[in-house]
């Protein structure tokens, strides 16, 4: 630990270094944008070598099991340097597309008064949006040219306005990819609840909604602290979590599951639901029943369902 921080402190210190050298050349006048460009990305180098001995104190930090306090001070002083790296990038994007905006309109300047040419108007048809190629699932809807969207109910999505386009419409084919969600019964004691889960396999623990666990009057057997690893690589700050031991079951009464959850304030955004259509029928004619379709649950997800019991509900079902 004490090496990783002797490594540590002068690369902080080559950091705060680039960032006042850059922070000068942005200050002369005329700017000089090779410049700039140059002293970002001496910045950028040495901001990843300073992350990657950052990351590992903090892992020895966990191992040598520290206090939460010590943990989340540490934290934080990390988080400042990483907060003032990203800053950067967006100040000097910003100003490369400033430069090169103001590029494109000296350039146009100057053409528009060295030349004379008449050059002839150019016309763009304008297309609807309209097509005569079908659905390949239904075989009736017109498909979209270009356009997704981001949830089942694509008449409240807020991508385009219904004045000026009737493009995303109820009727519109949709390309979403759908998660795997089912509907299950929560149970405890005389206490049930129809709730959604999600199976996340990718998760390795499994978790239920805070408010959820309340409602039904589980009563949590202990608590536990650990770090969220998230995607892209960053990691959360240290949060306690109750453990409960909860029973589900199917809708259908057929497997009865007991299992080790944590709580969670928030799981997860709304996850649509599988809209009824020609599939449904098809997938229930070959015996394959859909539970997560038909219901109103707004998209709420309750229960996570991860890799610790992932495995088991698959044999089960």
């Amino acid at each position: 630990m004490d090496a990783l921080k002797l490594r540590r402190t002068p690369l902080r210190t080559a950091f705060t270094k680039a960032v006042n050298h850059l922070q000068e050349i942005i200050e002369n006048d005329p700017l000089d944008m090779n410049a700039v460009e140059t002293a970002f990305e001496q910045l950028k180098v040495k901001s990843a070598k300073l992350k990657e001995v950052e990351d590992a104190v903090l892992e020895l930090m966990i191992e040598s099991n520290c206090t939460q306090e010590a943990y989340n001070i540490e934290f934080e002083a990390i988080e400042g340097y990483a907060e003032k790296m990203i800053a950067w990038q967006v100040r000097v994007k910003n100003i490369m597309k400033t430069d090169a905006l103001g590029q494109k309109g000296n350039h146009s300047v100057v053409t528009s008064s060295s030349s004379s040419l008449r050059l002839p108007k150019i016309q763009f048809q304008q297309f609807s949006g309209e097509s005569d190629a079908k659905c390949i699932i239904c075989s009736k809807l017109p498909l979209r040219s270009g356009l997704e969207t981001e949830s089942a109910s694509v008449e409240n999505s807020t991508i385009a306005s219904s004045s000026s386009s009737n493009v995303l419409t109820n009727q519109a084919c949709t390309s979403e990819v759908l998660l795997q969600t089912l509907v299950i019964v929560l149970q405890n004691g005389n206490h049930k609840s129809l709730v959604r889960a999600l199976i996340d396999t990718g998760s390795q623990k499994s978790y239920i909604l805070k408010s959820t666990a309340e409602n039904l009057g589980f009563k949590y057997e202990g608590e536990e602290e650990f770090i969220h690893s998230l995607f892209g690589g960053s990691k959360t700050k240290m949060y306690r979590h109750k453990c409960y031991k909860i029973c589900l079951t199917d809708i259908d009464n057929y497997y009865t599951c007991n299992l080790n959850v944590s709580d969670q304030e928030i799981i997860c955004n709304d996850v649509p639901s599988i809209r009824h259509g020609p599939w449904t029928n098809e997938l229930k004619n070959k015996k394959n029943n859909l539970s997560d379709s038909g219901h109103n649950f707004g998209g709420k997800i309750e229960i996570l369902l991860g890799a610790d019991i992932a495995g088991k509900l698959y044999l089960l079902y």
